[in-house]
């Protein structure tokens, strides 16, 4: 969280590679390179060289992710042999960087919300095909639309070296129906003239505006130059609460924005629970404004 996590290559014995994505029910499949003879020992040259180096280089899961590594290694080792792309993945053209892991992700709904959490900035940003080959999956078929020399870079069939045991769970207890509960209670209090579900929500927050903060203007870590999440969850109205009389609805009038504009953006730029969660603390401070008109 903080930047400073350093990563690189290194070599390990194949059983214990495997034993690693066994445990976790991971499936792991062999392609074949078809790369011409000196290519293929320039390529053990630059491994051998990467992993001399060790872990030197700043942790970044965009720019050094598995699959994008892979693709740099490889045009590394080719020199100055350039790659015949074929065709992209049909979602290439339309969908951020985002977006794409979004598609990977859906079936882990709170990794998908805490990667939200700490990605943002670079990852909405515009840029090549190949800076979106960030998932292995991509990477298979990038490859084998690919050719070097005239040649089918990766082979079409696979060799399944250790088949997969994971199966897709329903997720009730998910991100968004947590926030669908937190914005349902908040409109009952607000109903009710009850304040229980503004300390609630003042806590919500509060912990996810000091995660925000943070990044944003302390942590190094990659793809949190920026969050869209600053405006509706920040310490302030934590720090500024005496005075809530104030700025209580004012503030709720700029989160509906941040959520009517969250919602209507044409790419994704966070996930919905967080809007949900916004539209609960929007309720929160009517409820908030309207009890202090009242006195």
């Amino acid at each position: 969280m903080a930047g400073n996590l350093k990563m690189g290559m290194f070599a390990i014995p194949f059983e214990d590679y495997l034993d690693i994505y066994r445990k976790e029910g991971r499936g792991v499949r062999q392609y074949a390179l078809n790369l011409p003879i000196d290519v293929k020992r320039n390529l053990w040259r630059v491994l051998d060289k990467h992993m001399l180096e060790g872990a030197y280089l700043p942790y970044d899961y965009i720019k050094r992710g598995c699959a994008h590594s892979a693709l740099t290694l490889l045009k590394e080792s080719l020199d100055s042999i350039p790659i015949e792309y074929g065709a992209w993945p049909e979602t290439y053209p339309h969908l951020t960087r985002r977006e794409l892991t979004e598609l990977q992700e859906k079936d882990f709904p709170w990794t998908w919300f805490f990667l939200n959490l700490i990605g943002n900035g670079e990852i909405d940003d515009e840029c090549s095909f190949e800076e979106k080959t960030i998932m292995p999956t991509d990477l298979v078929y990038v490859l084998q639309h690919a050719k070097v020399q005239g040649l089918q870079l990766l082979s079409n069939e696979a060799d399944v070296l250790l088949p997969s045991n994971y199966h897709p769970k329903a997720h009730w207890c998910s991100p968004l129906f947590i926030a669908i509960v937190l914005l349902l209670l908040s409109l009952i209090c607000l109903f009710l003239k009850s304040s229980i579900m503004d300390y609630v929500l003042l806590a919500i927050q509060s912990a996810i505006g000091i995660i925000t903060v943070y990044l944003v203007f302390i942590s190094d870590l990659v793809c949190t130059e920026w969050s869209w999440l600053i405006i509706p969850f920040n310490p302030l109205p934590l720090l500024l609460w005496k005075w809530r009389k104030k700025w209580s609805l004012p503030y709720a009038v700029i989160i509906s924005i941040w959520a009517l504009v969250m919602w209507l953006w044409p790419h994704t730029l966070t996930d919905i629970p967080y809007i949900v969660l916004a539209l609960a603390l929007v309720a929160s401070y009517i409820n908030l404004s309207r009890t202090f008109n009242n006195k």
